[in-house]
């Protein structure tokens, strides 16, 4: 249940840190998001046996800077977000306590569907 991958860029985004949504991402632009090209072959989908991984991926660092306007406008939309199953399923099977607020699966699947969201506009 290996995947190769470049290491991710990690941040958060909200309108205070206990609030805030956070998640791993590549830019384009960067040494990180060009290997990720080579090790994906251009796919940008890495997934195992074991599910797959939620990276979101930019043109640049305006463009993600774009993308966290967007989650600030539209904030109080995503606890009402439907998820993936997959997120429900991890929230299901990993244990809540000691889990850090990074490592919530239903947090990371809302922001996960306002990501697509501002991808298809």
């Amino acid at each position: 249940m290996r995947v190769l991958t470049s290491l991710p860029e990690f941040t958060c985004v909200g309108p205070n840190n206990e609030d805030s949504y956070c998640y791993w991402y590549y830019t384009f632009d960067s040494i990180g998001g060009r290997l990720q090209h080579l090790v994906t072959r251009g796919r940008y989908n890495p997934i195992s046996r074991g599910g797959r991984f939620n990276f979101f991926y930019f043109r640049d660092n305006d463009h993600r800077d774009e993308f966290e306007e967007y989650v600030l406008q539209n904030f109080e939309r995503l606890p009402e977000l439907d998820v993936d199953i997959s997120h429900d399923i991890a929230n299901r099977s990993i244990p809540s306590e000691g889990r850090a607020p990074i490592d919530d699966p239903i947090k990371i699947g809302q922001l996960e569907a306002l990501y697509n969201e501002f991808k298809s506009r």
